[in-house]
């Protein structure tokens, strides 16, 4: 179970820790929406707010992700 927008739901998570690829791109989405997280995964932003590939590609091998699927 998540709770999301103050309400509890049931939900189905799958870790996602073997496809760099996926997590780079999860990673890239996310950040869009909260730059302000990139430290937390050692990624800087350029000068334009984007996250720094390589920094996003080496922060991908090392992260794990997790999707949540609502039931």
């Amino acid at each position: 179970r998540v709770r999301i927008e103050g309400k509890e739901r049931a939900c189905r998570a799958e870790a996602v820790a073997d496809d760099p690829e996926a997590i780079r791109k999860a990673l890239a989405e996310f950040l869009a929406h909260f730059p302000q997280d990139a430290p937390y995964y050692d990624i800087g932003l350029s000068s334009d707010g984007h996250p720094v590939e390589a920094d996003l590609e080496r922060a991908a091998r090392r992260t794990a992700w997790v999707r949540v699927y609502p039931q």
